[in-house]
């Protein structure tokens, strides 16, 4: 029975991870109504390392994934490093993931802490975020010098904006603007860009028809935006392969490992 609440509490967790990670990739909100979806898993979870003892491995990875995943939201809440589901996905992860990779890698103290539910998933979700980062990077290869923007950048900050940044016509923004940030601001003639650390959400939609009106830019002008990166389908990735291997880096270690 101790396996099954775990199982349980692991698929509806990854149920609502899904749901959540379809509304994050379309249109960047998840509704509150999606992670009252984890209170089941929750139920199920706390079954599961109630039935497997106070004193067991996973009673204190449970409690230690919920402590990480404490410490995660409160960071990107008070810093607004993240959207606000975000910070509920780590809530939701901490709560109610059930820590069901844990026992062969129990002997070695870093093992099991990187096997902790929050940790794992964290790891797991940084694949589809590099993913990403290549993905805008490859497109800004073609298009970044349609940007008057790139003008202003070199070296190791030009290489920071092309993996964070993207360079599109002002009609997309316009057109989809809860995907993008404009990254730089004009004043008059003159092109300001605006540090990639403090680029917090902005509706983008009013300043650029400030910009057509006063005749500073045309739809098919391009501008340079930050993408906003669906992290919490990002973390849907990383929560089902938690779900099938554990911290994936772990997994690829002891490949290796046993290759060798």
């Amino acid at each position: 029975m101790c396996g099954l609440w775990g199982l349980l509490g692991l698929v509806v967790v990854c149920v609502v991870f899904c749901v959540g990670g379809v509304f994050d990739f379309l249109w960047r909100v998840v509704p509150d109504w999606v992670w009252v979806g984890c209170v089941p898993g929750i139920v199920f979870t706390l079954l599961y390392v109630l039935s497997c003892g106070f004193c067991s491995s996973i009673f204190f990875i449970y409690v230690s994934s919920i402590v990480v995943s404490l410490v995660f939201a409160l960071l990107c809440y008070l810093f607004d490093l993240t959207g606000g589901a975000d910070v509920k996905g780590f809530l939701c992860i901490g709560l109610a993931c059930p820590p069901v990779h844990y026992t062969s890698l129990s002997s070695n103290v870093l093992f099991l802490v990187l096997n902790v539910p929050t940790v794992a998933v964290v790891c797991n979700s940084a694949l589809p975020v590099l993913a990403y980062a290549l993905y805008i990077f490859l497109s800004n290869v073609r298009r970044f010098k349609l940007c008057p923007e790139s003008e202003k950048l070199h070296g190791l900050r030009k290489i920071l904006y092309m993996f964070s940044t993207v360079c599109v016509p002002a009609r997309e923004v316009l057109k989809r603007p809860h995907k993008y940030a404009l990254a730089s601001v004009r004043i008059g003639d003159i092109l300001v860009l605006r540090p990639i650390t403090r680029i917090v959400y902005r509706d983008p939609v009013d300043e650029l028809k400030r910009y057509i009106e006063a005749g500073l830019l045309s739809e098919s002008d391009h501008v340079l935006a930050i993408y906003y990166i669906p992290y919490v389908t990002c973390m849907c990735i990383g929560l089902l392969i938690y779900a099938l291997t554990g911290n994936i880096f772990l997994t690829m270690y002891q490949l290796l490992k046993s290759l060798l």
